[in-house]
């Protein structure tokens, strides 16, 4: 079952709600690191658990936006 909640809401993640001002925080060895946004939108931040939710095809035009 997908988290997405608000698909249409730019500076909130639409998965797990960060922003900005309140990014995800990865723990790596040398200390915690925010997420970023993957989409120019600002819908989608980087968090793994996040991106899991997002369907594939979506990812795939995401990577070609970027690109």
């Amino acid at each position: 079952m997908s988290r997405i909640f608000a698909p249409n809401n730019p500076g909130k993640c639409r998965v797990c709600g960060c922003t900005e001002s309140r990014p995800c925080q990865r723990q790596f060895e040398d200390g915690p690191v925010p997420c970023s946004w993957l989409n120019a939108e600002k819908t989608l931040c980087s968090s793994l658990a996040c991106v899991a939710e997002v369907p594939l095809d979506e990812l795939i035009s995401i990577l070609d936006e970027a690109a």
